[in-house]
């Protein structure tokens, strides 16, 4: 039983380790996303999103929100209103 959870382990992180997400919006809507977010792993880079949806899209279809490189195109583009991170007080 060991072998068989250790085999899934290695299959689920097969580099060892999982990279953590470091990006501060959800590369799908552009609306903040801090600590506690979802995290989606796409060719071996974790990115945090805002909801379950956008978890979806993100695995189905990297190619529309993120670069060849990685990064994700509205990386460098400000927070959309209405998010969190938008609301005075509110800062993640």
């Amino acid at each position: 039983m060991f072998a068989t959870l250790f085999t899934l382990a290695m299959m689920a992180a097969p580099y060892g380790h999982q990279a953590s997400a470091q990006n501060t919006k959800c590369p799908v809507l552009g609306t903040a996303v801090t600590g506690k977010s979802q995290v989606v792993t796409v060719h071996g880079h974790a990115y945090r999103v805002c909801c379950s949806d956008c978890a979806g899209k993100l695995e189905k279809h990297p190619g529309a929100y993120l670069k060849k490189d990685g990064t994700p195109k509205n990386a460098g583009k400000p927070v959309q209103k209405g998010s969190m991170a938008s609301m005075p007080g509110m800062r993640p």
